[in-house]
């Protein structure tokens, strides 16, 4: 700095503060005065317009916004500043919050962990037994293999599944809830149950058995139809409900069960319907003899049960003819051949040659009894009683392709020793009457057949010249054989 600079700032020291027309540089300089000043009016106060108090103090958005970025800031620094000063001591806290997290994540984990679905699914296989099954009076009999298992729930819980089950040393314990399906060809059973669990060493056990297991039922094929034959009394038993009979004759008739006790049974028609759980089956029945037969239609319908898994009769109707007694065995041409003659004198033998032919064209029963129609060829005695016994007689009369209706007679008969006899009376003729008894089997031998044929003869006889009115009886057995 020059001598003379250092004279200059201790004189303007000295002279104390500067003149208002002082500069900064220490130079005044004075303002030129050519112009006068020009004075503006001053404005009227109503003029100017007041402004409400609450706009000049109220907050604005903008300056909140800084004087809150700036406090977060200044925390921020703070927090900052800190941990530059205490870096060791805020590492350690944050490892410590972590660690804190850490555990109590594990911990939460470890209270609420369950086995898994796998574990469950493996285990309820070995573990639910399959239900006993029983195929009943109708059902088809079935080995139950376990198909598929479904994990209902799962839960933890604070005491084994039963006290006997509690293990040392386990750290929780837990049960699941299961559905396990078998099935086999004719059934499907479902079966829920609860197992389980204790947690023990790291791993999940079970413990205990199944509990509080169920079973529901349901059928996948019908009935079995060789059972229903097998046990028809029970489906006819229940059938006979649905006839209409007399009242006062129904004690001495036969049933249905005793009459199709060694019938013919065909299995006509099945309809099995799944989601109704229904089966229903058309049987037909036929109890025929030699001689007679049955004819009865049943419609049962049978229901599957699902608590039980059992088929059951539902409904079970039959035909209103089902203790009818028809006929149609005798249908056809029978052939009679001579056996013996029976009179009260002596005989003639003549039928032995001629024979005897009977066709049987139709059968009948009604509310009367049971008919049989048809022709018979034959011979008939209307002559007196040869001197003695003789091949043939003056007044055997044959006759042929007569019509006739024999009508059964009821109980045992003794002309034929059969309970199923049918008698006729021919059409009388000049010479006498012809009636004709067929009996068709026997307490000794049910596929016997026979025919009577009784001729009557009256005439007038003398004895000392003096005449009296007589009948003569020639009765001809036939043993019948039907041609095929």
């Amino acid at each position: 700095m020059s001598e003379s600079q250092e004279n200059k700032d201790r004189a303007r020291d000295d002279a104390g503060p500067a003149a208002a027309d002082d500069t900064l540089a220490g130079e005044t300089t004075r303002i030129p005065d050519t112009q006068p000043t020009k004075e503006h009016p001053l404005l009227e106060a109503e003029s100017t317009a007041a402004r409400p108090a609450d706009q000049e103090d109220a907050p604005h958005l903008h300056d909140v916004t800084l004087t809150l970025g700036s406090y977060l800031r200044g925390r921020a620094n703070r927090i900052k500043h800190f941990s530059n000063e205490h870096r060791a001591a805020f590492v350690a806290l944050a490892l410590f919050a972590v660690v804190v997290i850490v555990f109590l994540a594990l911990a939460f984990a470890r209270a609420s962990s369950v086995p898994s679905t796998k574990v469950i699914s493996d285990d309820a296989l070995e573990r639910v037994g399959a239900p006993s099954y029983s195929s009943g009076t109708f059902g088809p009999d079935a080995i139950l293999v376990a198909r598929d298992v479904e994990v209902r729930s799962s839960k933890r819980t604070a005491v084994a599944i039963t006290s006997n089950d509690a293990q040392f040393g386990a750290s929780g314990y837990a049960s699941a809830n299961v559905l396990v399906t078998f099935s086999s060809d004719a059934v499907r059973a479902e079966k829920t149950a609860t197992l389980g669990y204790a947690h023990v060493d790291g791993a999940w056990v079970a413990i205990g058995g199944e509990t509080d297991a169920k079973v529901a039922w349901h059928a996948t094929s019908g009935v079995d139809q060789q059972k229903v034959v097998d046990n028809l009394s029970v489906v006819l038993t229940r059938a006979e409900s649905s006839l209409d009979s007399d009242d006062d004759s129904a004690p001495h008739e036969m049933s249905l069960a005793s009459i199709y006790a060694t019938s013919d049974v065909k299995i006509a028609r099945e309809s099995f319907d799944e989601d109704a759980q229904t089966d229903t089956l058309q049987i037909n029945c036929v109890k025929a003899s030699s001689y007679e037969s049955y004819t009865c239609q049943l419609n049962v319908t049978f229901a599957f049960r699902p608590a039980s898994g059992q088929w059951e009769i539902d409904q079970a109707t039959v035909s209103q003819s089902a203790k009818t007694r028809t006929f149609d065995p005798l249908e056809g041409t029978w052939t009679g051949t001579f056996q013996s003659q029976e009179t009260d004198g002596t005989k003639c033998l003549a039928a032995r040659d001629a024979g005897l032919t009977v066709t049987i064209d139709a059968n009948s029963v009604t509310a009367s009894g049971a008919q049989l129609t048809g022709t018979i060829s034959g011979l008939a005695h209307y002559h007196d009683h040869p001197s003695e016994d003789a091949q043939s007689c003056e007044g055997d009369s044959a006759f042929e392709d007569v019509l006739f209706t024999a009508t059964l007679v009821g109980g045992y008969n003794e002309a034929t020793g059969s309970d199923l006899a049918f008698v006729a009376t021919l059409p009388e003729d000049v010479g006498g009457t012809v009636t004709v008894t067929l009996g068709f089997g026997s307490s000794d031998d049910p596929d016997r057949a026979v025919a009577v044929v009784q001729t009557t003869y009256p005439h007038t006889g003398s004895f000392l010249f003096i005449p009296y009115d007589e009948t003569l009886v020639y009765t001809d057995l036939f043993v019948m054989k039907q041609a095929d």
